[in-house]
């Protein structure tokens, strides 16, 4: 069960090139385990945890003159964790979630400092806003025209994993959003060099019927294996009346057993997993067949509901079913325990109190299947 308030609000200008603005989020998480099931590592040997969350973020922005702004953002994050029959514990960090200056010259325009990578739908990269942290990079991104270059550093991530190098190469057409992006992460001596290139598109096929769909194909390196995976989805909304939305989507991340002398598992680079596999955040963009369904229905203007059906199983029996972070949550090299990871049922809804003010709500249920 999950409750969620927002609480975004601009402050008046202080002077005609000095502005701030505040937002804050809490989120209250309650955790069940039951029926021996101990696969989702937040609580494996406890069954139930809930967890307290909590962000606080100040921004302000300045305009330089001369076509250049500057945007810092502090951000405040607390947690407070209560686990049955185990330890509980809270923690808190502050942090500098954004801090760059840019400048702007007609089409072109220069970024650098700390900031926000999103790419398109997200799937492959994105600031992962629901989790509590989120996720930015130390970058100097250079935008001109229908291209953008992007160079940096991991700075803050939800999962932990630093020491990563991202190069990003975009460009947008009548055709949709193609990317190249080169990742070298030498954390933990497991060194990873690899290319990804992903191509994204959305459209209509009529005039309520929509689509979107991406496909990725990397190569490299991982350790000392060659790398080559994959990965692809695609999904059709069709609007049923003006309050009713129907969709249903499908994805597939390559994966392959971990002995053999080629990696074949998808790395989903650092995505915004969450709207894509799953309110509970049990599952990732890796060795992974997945299916979902569902609707949404707007009560009013200010209120919707959502419900989602999703089904998930292992592309490669013999490589294992990873985390939302790229972690491996569960493996059996030998193929033998079969490929159904399980299936989840998600209910949401969401209620715009002003403009200020936001409130959600969600429950999900996942059901482990044969393989854990």
């Amino acid at each position: 069960m999950i409750f969620f308030l927002n609480l975004p609000a601009v402050v008046p200008p202080v002077t005609e090139n000095l502005t701030f603005d505040f937002s804050g989020r809490v989120r209250h998480e309650d955790l069940s385990a039951t029926g021996g099931y101990e696969g989702d590592s937040r609580t494996v040997g406890f069954g139930n945890l809930t967890n307290l969350k909590a962000r606080y973020r100040l921004g302000v922005n300045y305009d330089l003159g001369s076509d250049s702004k500057m945007r810092l953002v502090y951000q405040k994050t607390y947690i407070d964790t209560e686990i049955d029959n185990g330890p509980s514990f809270d923690t808190s960090q502050d942090m500098l979630i954004e801090g760059y200056v840019t400048r702007t010259d007609g089409d072109n325009s220069l970024t650098v400092g700390r900031q926000k990578l999103n790419l398109g739908n997200e799937r492959l990269l994105g600031s992962d806003e629901w989790s509590n942290s989120s996720r930015s990079w130390d970058a100097a991104r250079f935008d001109q025209g229908d291209w953008s270059f992007t160079y940096g550093r991991l700075a803050i991530n939800p999962t932990l994993d630093y020491d990563v190098a991202l190069g990003v190469i975009t460009r947008q057409s009548d055709l949709g959003e193609t990317s190249l992006i080169n990742k070298q992460n030498n954390a933990n001596g497991n060194d990873v060099s690899h290319w990804t290139l992903a191509h994204s598109l959305m459209g209509e096929l009529s005039s309520n019927t929509f689509y979107r769909a991406t496909g990725a194909f990397q190569t490299g390196r991982v350790a000392d294996r060659d790398h080559e995976a994959w990965a692809a989805s695609a999904g059709v909304m069709f609007e049923v009346s003006d309050s009713t939305a129907l969709y249903v989507e499908g994805s597939v991340a390559s994966g392959g057993s971990q002995s053999d002398d080629t990696s074949n598992t998808f790395d989903q680079l650092y995505p915004s997993t969450h709207k894509f596999l799953g309110i509970s955040d049990l599952q990732g963009f890796q060795n992974v067949e997945a299916l979902v369904a569902g609707l949404t229905y707007r009560v009013s203007d200010d209120v919707s509901f959502g419900a989602a059906y999703h089904t998930f199983r292992l592309f490669d029996n013999e490589d294992g079913w990873y985390g939302i972070g790229g972690n491996v949550q569960a493996i059996d090299g030998s193929g033998s325990s079969g490929s159904d990871i399980g299936d989840e049922i998600d209910l949401s809804l969401n209620w715009n109190i002003n403009k200020n003010f936001k409130l959600s709500a969600g429950w999900s249920q996942f059901t482990a299947g044969s393989f854990i």
